[in-house]
């Protein structure tokens, strides 16, 4: 009986136990499958198994990425040398005939040496740098040229100037220039510490350009004269004097040579026929040659008059004749009408032209603003001698079309 109670107690744990390792083996099994199956789990759905993965572009999209980058560079280096260039601007200012000798002496003796520019120096000192036509020799030793109208301005009367020392440029090149000795005159200059073209120890000397960088525009300014009294008076190899443009070399040269080493080239000519409204022939052929070397802005003087201004492109203005400017008041009205020429430009165009109209008035330059009722004369005088341009009543200059 105990044997039968033993043997049936072992026949039940034998049971259990097979029941134990049944539900070992299933679990045992089912944790294999769902291993098995977390290994092969992919990170994508199915469907996309066999494409390229969207992050990974093939290798034409990567050149159309390139190429895109490389316009956006491209567009962004365009609108920075834009604002480069917006922001290299050189203004430069013109005026015509300058001397501070005879009857202007006398003013300056009355009112003051500062008198002459008293009213115009606020718009001079706009620019970067003044270009004039310095009418007269320097000095004070009296030594003048036997001539019907010989001028010599004493140093100290360059007082008007002193505000635009380092800013102003003259150009002695004109039938004026050695009416005392050059040499008097070059020293004088160099002494007060103004610059200055268009004369020379020699020939090279006579036609080196005045060349500068202001506000990243390289420039070369060249003065040369087409009026000159005595041919003793132009330069030679080895012989003191003036540049002159009575034949087209050495200028044309110089012109084309400094066009390729400076952003722009300006040439200032003394030329034309005294109170003449219209260029002569000499002056038309000269500018077209002028033109056609490389000169980009082209300022003459000598007339005493104004005369055309043709502004040809982005890349070229001439300014035939600027007439007088601090100089002797003149019985022939139109000739006291006169302005400073406003040209500014970036290191490949010019960008804007204005004029500031003025009058001369007893020594005075006298500026007349759009309230000053004589101011239309002179924008009417140069509207109907320029068929080129337009000018509007705040004297800006607008190219025709």
């Amino acid at each position: 009986m105990n044997f039968l109670k033993l043997n049936i107690f072992n026949k039940l744990n034998l049971l259990k136990m097979l029941m134990f390792l049944c539900v070992l083996l299933v679990t045992l099994m089912l944790l294999s499958c769902q291993g098995e199956e977390m290994i092969s789990q992919p990170d994508e759905p199915l469907d996309q198994m066999d494409s390229p993965e969207p992050d990974m572009p093939s290798a034409a999209d990567d050149h159309a990425v390139r190429q895109h980058k490389d316009k956006q560079d491209s567009e962004k280096q365009g609108t920075d040398k834009q604002i480069d260039e917006n922001q290299s601007m050189l203004r430069l200012m013109f005026v015509g005939d300058t001397m501070m000798t005879g009857n202007v002496a006398k003013v300056m003796d009355e009112k003051g040496n500062d008198y002459p520019l008293s009213e115009f120096m606020p718009v001079l000192e706009q620019a970067d740098l003044v270009i004039a036509n310095l009418e007269t020799a320097v000095g004070t030793s009296g030594k003048l040229e036997d001539k019907t109208y010989a001028f010599q301005t004493e140093p100290s009367r360059f007082e008007p100037f002193e505000p635009l020392k380092d800013k102003i440029l003259f150009t002695l090149a004109n039938n004026h220039g050695m009416d005392a000795p050059l040499d008097e005159t070059m020293h004088e200059l160099d002494q007060l510490g103004y610059s200055y073209i268009g004369v020379g120890h020699n020939l090279q000397q006579a036609f080196q350009p005045y060349v500068d960088e202001i506000n990243g525009v390289s420039f070369a300014v060249i003065g040369v004269s087409r009026v000159i009294p005595t041919t003793d008076w132009v330069a030679g190899e080895n012989k003191p004097g003036m540049a002159s443009a009575y034949m087209d070399e050495p200028l044309l040269s110089v012109v084309e040579q400094w066009r390729s080493k400076v952003d722009m080239v300006i040439v200032y000519v003394h030329w034309g026929i005294e109170r003449e409204d219209i260029p002569n022939d000499v002056q038309l052929e000269l500018e077209e040659k002028l033109v056609s070397a490389g000169a980009n802005i082209v300022v003459g003087s000598h007339p005493h008059v104004l005369q055309e201004i043709k502004w040809r492109d982005d890349d070229q203005i001439t300014a035939f004749s600027l007439g007088n400017f601090v100089f002797t008041t003149s019985t022939t009205e139109k000739a006291n009408y006169t302005m400073a020429l406003d040209i500014q430009l970036t290191s490949k165009h010019i960008t804007d032209v204005k004029i500031w109209p003025a009058k001369i008035d007893f020594g005075l330059i006298r500026y007349l603003d759009e309230a000053h009722h004589e101011r239309q004369r002179v924008v009417d005088r140069l509207d109907q001698l320029s068929p080129t341009i337009h000018i509007k009543s705040d004297g800006q200059v607008l190219r025709r079309e």
